[in-house]
């Protein structure tokens, strides 16, 4: 029995059905309870405008958390102020007011509301990972039988058998994007002036496989 060890590669792409984003909320103040205060009044204004758009089911938000802020100048540390952190994570399934959500969400208070991260995604990936499995394995099969014959064996495609398949992590690649770049920056100095913008591109998985495939025929 002679066998051959061949990788695949598979890629398929699709539209994206869904955004995630992560608002943070982050402010200081001189004691614990007003940095705790500050900050559920700002994430209270973010939620607010969250679920104009989003369901409730699709928000995730926890307490903040509430850290001293040292000074280690002297001797010894002395706490200086206090810093309230918190992350909203939502899923907005409308990309049609993914523009308009993003806008509002940066017109609450840039000091303490800031999306630390956007991006476009899919909601159900099962059938775009078996899409790109498929042609992984067909690509591994396709080597297999080009080698087995190169190599002088009589076997085509059809008789090449399948012994073992290891598959590596589905890798995704997202096109779309939020600019990091002002539109309106571009025209003015002062670029607080500026709107961010969205860009939707398709969503690639990659996935490769490890095959081990039986060579039919003899030589």
């Amino acid at each position: 029995m002679t066998e051959i060890k061949v990788q695949g590669v598979g890629k398929a792409t699709s539209q994206p059905d869904v955004a995630i984003i992560h608002v943070v909320v982050q402010n200081t103040a001189k004691d614990q309870a007003t940095a705790r205060r500050e900050n559920n009044v700002a994430c209270e204004a973010a939620l607010a405008i969250l679920k104009k758009v989003v369901k409730d089911e699709d928000i995730h938000a926890v307490p903040a958390r509430v850290y001293p802020d040292y000074n280690y100048n002297g001797k010894k540390p002395k706490i200086v102020a206090y810093q309230a952190n918190n992350t909203i994570v939502a899923k907005l399934r409308d990309l049609e007011v993914a523009q308009t959500l993003v806008n509002d969400l940066n017109g609450i208070d840039p000091e303490k509301v800031q999306i630390g991260r956007f991006y476009f995604d899919l909601d159900k990936k099962d059938k775009l990972e078996d899409t790109a499995r498929t042609i992984a394995y067909q690509d591994a099969k396709r080597k297999a039988a080009l080698y087995a014959g190169l190599a002088g064996y009589s076997g085509n495609a059809s008789s090449v058998l399948n012994l073992k398949l290891l598959e590596e992590s589905p890798q995704y690649h997202r096109g779309g994007m939020m600019g990091v770049m002002r539109t309106a920056a571009l025209e003015t100095v002062d670029s607080c002036e500026a709107e961010e913008t969205l860009e939707i591109g398709d969503i690639e998985v990659s996935i490769k496989v490890t095959a081990c495939f039986e060579a039919d025929g003899g030589i």
